[in-house]
């Protein structure tokens, strides 16, 4: 190889290593028997929603069902998820539509319909019944931020998500608007990892973040990496588990740690969410 053609292929390498991340496996890519673009399974109720409505994960988020006469014009209840559904105090209820279209209507033993369907036996006490089973609270030296290990903390940016899990294990917060977090909490988030240089890794968490606007979840995943002033090198790795990111607007940071997360919000459409993050194509 010549020297001209070693120039060319570090320059291919160059703009491969620059072009923003595509997954591969994204399923708004898809494309079923006719060429179109393959879709999931959607509930007669939204038979007639233009397919634009349907992709914007805006207009998901404002159309979720939560009551017992909107899940009941979709799935056949058992007399169990009735009485869960009227339960008085139970944890929140709300699936965007995307989501509950993909539940066997039959089925009461539907893996995602026992994910997001409340029953009856949820307000039962059991033995060893905890508020915060992760013992979260205790390890919280500032609002939304935990810290159990020496060297990683748990960052928690909303207690909002796009449809709400049985299994929740943040249910005391999770879902109650009046505990979301604010600026001034992410901002005490930000000083204590300032005072504390061992900090080394941050998960962000919730909620769902994706439910945030873009500009604030985009400030709010920059915040941490803004701490490093090249001198502590304060953070080696902030991750994300809150869907599909690229790491485009974020190439400031040493690392960034992608976890991929199911979205909740519709089928493969978090990538508008991405898009508007400058994160993926």
């Amino acid at each position: 190889m010549d020297a001209t053609e070693i120039l060319k292929s570090n320059a291919a390498a160059a703009a491969a290593a620059d072009a923003a991340w595509v997954n591969p496996r994204d399923p708004a890519k898809a494309v079923g028997a006719d060429g179109q673009p393959l879709r999931s399974r959607r509930a007669p109720k939204w038979a007639d929603v233009p397919n634009e409505q349907w992709d914007d994960w805006r207009w998901q988020l404002s159309n979720r069902v939560n009551s017992l006469e909107e899940i009941g014009e979709i799935l056949e209840l058992t007399d169990d998820e009735r009485e869960g559904l009227s339960a008085d105090g139970k944890f929140r209820v709300d699936i965007t539509p995307y989501f509950i279209s993909l539940i066997d209507p039959k089925d009461p033993n539907d893996p995602i319909r026992r994910q997001v369907i409340p029953v009856g036996s949820e307000q039962q006490a059991f033995t060893a019944m905890m508020e915060d089973s992760l013992g979260e609270d205790r390890h919280s030296p500032v609002p939304g931020l935990v810290h159990r290990y020496p060297d990683r903390v748990l960052m928690l940016v909303t207690t909002q998500c796009a449809s709400y899990c049985r299994y929740c294990t943040r249910s005391r917060i999770v879902g109650d608007p009046t505990q979301n977090f604010n600026s001034k909490d992410h901002e005490a988030q930000l000083d204590y990892l300032r005072r504390t240089p061992q900090v080394r890794d941050v998960l962000i968490s919730g909620g769902d973040g994706l439910t945030l606007a873009p500009k604030l979840f985009e400030k709010i995943l920059r915040g941490p990496a803004s701490l490093d002033d090249g001198t502590q090198n304060l953070l080696g790795c902030i991750r994300t588990s809150m869907g599909t990111l690229g790491a485009r607007t974020l190439k400031e940071m040493q690392q960034v740690e992608v976890v991929v997360a199911p979205s909740l919000l519709t089928e493969g459409k978090v990538y508008q969410k991405a898009q508007q993050l400058g994160m993926g194509k």
